[in-house]
């Protein structure tokens, strides 16, 4: 990820406790004048520490309706089609478990008694996860 700012003013940044930037590159500023660092103890030059451990949440981000086949997404299914579902993750790794649990609106029964049906499938290497259990629309 990237991102570029240009401002034509000026930049002023007060923190009331630390201020800690880490990178895994280089961190280069320029000046067409000066760039000045002040402190009341002392500027220090040494050996970095590690960046803390950034906490990642596994997240669904997006969920389409599919035909059954996977091959198309669908906006609305008729009596006797076959649905599935095309679930996109964030920070699950390739192998992992997606289940999602569907529900008819206002707890009505789904067909034959149930009242939810669990979609199950796993995370491939882009993050996607295909529920095929091909859900046959009903009546």
């Amino acid at each position: 990820m990237s991102r570029i700012r240009i401002v034509g003013g000026t930049i002023t940044t007060t923190t009331g406790g630390d201020h800690n930037i880490y990178s895994d590159g280089n961190i280069v500023y320029n000046s067409a004048k000066a760039i000045t660092e002040t402190s009341d103890v002392g500027i220090s030059y040494g050996e970095p520490k590690n960046a803390p451990k950034i906490s990642k949440f596994k997240k669904i981000f997006d969920i389409k309706w599919m035909c059954a086949e996977m091959k198309n997404q669908i906006s609305a299914a008729n009596i006797g089609n076959k649905v599935s579902l095309l679930v996109r993750t964030r920070h699950y790794e390739k192998g992992e478990t997606v289940s999602l649990k569907i529900k008819e609106i206002d707890d009505k029964e789904i067909k034959g008694g149930v009242k939810e049906l669990i979609f199950t499938g796993i995370v491939n290497e882009d993050g996607f996860a295909e529920l095929k259990e091909r859900l046959e629309i009903e009546n």
